[in-house]
């Protein structure tokens, strides 16, 4: 069974999310399709959870505003479709962690996705040198 995650102090940088995913999921039922939808979030906060290690933290603070304010599945759709990578995707390539990516998530979950955002994920992270398949920087 998944759960949501940790609940963050007001201020926090990932309180706002949180507080969206609470709401976008606060008293649904649970079916599959939530489960899969719960898995995507957890898999999306991560990103945010885990850029803050960096050295210095690195806080995306415009993709908790669009985590926020967005359902999880069109936020991966809107950013893995887009033209250019966001700001976000070149900085973890400078970081060598494309592994934390919006489109390593949408790779992982693409069974979710319409087959081109699969696709494009793919794409995107194989210019950028990553081996989704392996999960790893190959250049």
């Amino acid at each position: 069974m998944l759960s949501l995650p940790r609940t963050y102090e007001p201020g926090h940088p990932l309180a706002t999310a949180t507080m969206g995913l609470q709401y976008l999921f606060g008293g649904m039922p649970r079916t599959a399709m939530n489960d899969e939808k719960r898995a995507l979030m957890a898999d999306l906060m991560r990103i945010a959870e885990e850029t803050q290690l960096f050295k210095p933290p690195y806080i995306p603070s415009r993709y908790l505003q669009d985590l926020a304010n967005s359902d999880p599945t069109e936020l991966v759709e809107r950013y893995v479709l887009a033209k250019h990578p966001t700001d976000g995707f070149q900085r973890l390539w400078q970081e060598g962690r494309l592994d934390l990516t919006v489109e390593n998530v949408a790779w992982k979950h693409r069974h979710v996705f319409r087959p081109e955002v699969g696709a494009s994920a793919q794409a995107r992270l194989a210019g950028a040198g990553f081996d989704v398949r392996r999960q790893e920087q190959t250049r």
